[in-house]
């Protein structure tokens, strides 16, 4: 049982520095990298609401970084 417990806590662990990772990797402005990660980590942990809410939120934001880039580019 506690080896199980153990797991949990380590995949959540897990999970959360890969939520870090891909918040961080959007800041930079790499979104592909930043939405894959915030992806894996809702996938590692599909409890966490936070991680979920990132997610869509980031998507979002990356798209509209993107589509005003293209249009800049014009």
């Amino acid at each position: 049982m506690a080896m199980v417990l153990l797991g949990i806590l380590l995949a959540g662990c897990a999970a959360d520095r890969v939520h870090r990772q891909g918040l961080a990797a959007i800041e930079r402005g790499d979104y592909e990298s930043g939405v894959g990660l915030l992806q894996q980590a809702a996938h590692d942990d599909p409890r966490n609401m936070t991680f979920r809410l990132d997610l869509q939120t980031q998507r979002n934001v990356a798209v509209q970084q993107l589509v005003a880039r293209s249009d800049s580019e014009r």
